[in-house]
């Protein structure tokens, strides 16, 4: 198994409290009746708040863990892009309601400006991870002798 360095959990520590507040806010915002998206059915509320609770506790869990993803770069492009969709095309609205301001918006735009950087520049991808990879592409390799 592959040493954990101390990028590593300062890593963790980061993703899993910056996915934590998400988590948190959302879960005041939902326990609260906040609506988010105007003019739609509480329903329709619900399910927004449960995509991003859902979202929101399987990085905390996965990144907590430091479970290593195949293809990692390919699952944080599309983690990019659909945070990029999800938050658009949702029709989450930032605005103050009775005091309470509601910014999700903001946060999941936020969210994947992050990430685009993370993707860009492999800055929080574990070194565990890396070395796994390349130890399996060691062993794939074949010897060729002449």
């Amino acid at each position: 198994m592959a040493n954990i360095t101390k990028k590593d959990i300062v890593i963790s520590l980061f993703r899993a409290i910056i996915w934590s507040f998400l988590f948190l806010y959302t879960l005041y915002l939902f326990i609260n009746k906040i609506v988010i998206v105007p003019g739609k059915d509480w329903i329709y509320n619900t399910i927004i708040f449960f995509i991003i609770l859902l979202l929101s506790l399987v990085i905390i869990i996965v990144w907590l863990f430091k479970i290593c993803i195949k293809k990692q770069k390919i699952v944080a492009f599309l983690l990019w892009i659909f945070l990029i969709l999800f938050a658009y095309y949702s029709w989450i609205v930032d605005y103050p309601q009775n005091w309470n301001y509601v910014f999700l918006r903001d946060g999941l735009s936020l969210l994947w400006v992050i990430i685009s950087i993370i993707w860009l520049t492999d800055i929080c991808f574990y070194d565990k991870c890396k070395e796994l990879k390349e130890k399996e592409k060691e062993e794939q390799m074949e010897i060729i002798e002449v």
